[in-house]
């Protein structure tokens, strides 16, 4: 965002104030003092709020890098893992099925 507030910076110099990148950062400044003025308790958030202004894409950065090497990680979710299922209750399913299918090709030839 430093970067961006360069670029708006010369943008300044070389197309004048009211060129459409400046104008919007100059409309969003106003409406922030604007809010801050509204909300006397609450003006010391405009330095807070610069902060995060300049830091948004440094946080996108932290973001992709925090998901990539978090992937391994499902302890966090909100459904739950399904337990796998033991012999003794697949043994007698096979053997459901088993007999099914046998009992039905005997069927078929007889």
């Amino acid at each position: 965002m430093v970067a961006v507030i360069t670029a708006i910076s010369i943008n300044i110099v070389e197309d004048g104030l009211f060129s459409p990148s400046p104008l919007f950062l100059i409309m969003v400044i106003a409406q922030l003092t604007v809010a801050a003025l509204l909300h006397p308790q609450e003006i010391s958030c405009l330095f807070y709020g610069l902060i995060y202004y300049i830091s948004v894409p440094s946080m996108y950065l932290v973001l992709i890098v925090f998901s990539v090497y978090n992937l391994n990680d499902i302890t966090w979710g909100t459904r739950e893992v399904q337990k796998k299922k033991t012999d003794a209750v697949i043994n007698p399913i096979l053997d459901l099925m088993f007999t099914i299918i046998l009992n039905y090709t005997i069927n078929l030839h007889f």
